[in-house]
């Protein structure tokens, strides 16, 4: 409650969802949500495949930055 949360989803169809529904859940209770969606990685691919192609943590940071805040949309909002 309260925080500042950083959703990064899988490259893939469910790990979009999840972490969508993730964002709404929180929506109301964190100071703020972003959803940071990595481009080039591969299909299925995760947070920890961007380190291992040279990612770093001040990228990542600078892409959380950047990335605007989550708004559920009206339909997410009526399935909180």
């Amino acid at each position: 409650v309260g925080r500042n949360v950083v959703i990064i989803p899988d490259n893939d169809a469910p790990g979009l969802s999840h972490a969508f529904r993730v964002a709404a859940s929180l929506h109301s209770k964190a100071s703020s949500v972003k959803v940071v969606i990595l481009k080039d990685l591969p299909p299925k691919g995760d947070v920890s495949d961007f380190f291992d192609a040279g990612g770093t943590a001040e990228q990542l940071r600078a892409l959380a930055a950047d990335c605007p805040e989550y708004i559920p949309t009206e339909s997410e909002e009526l399935t909180e």
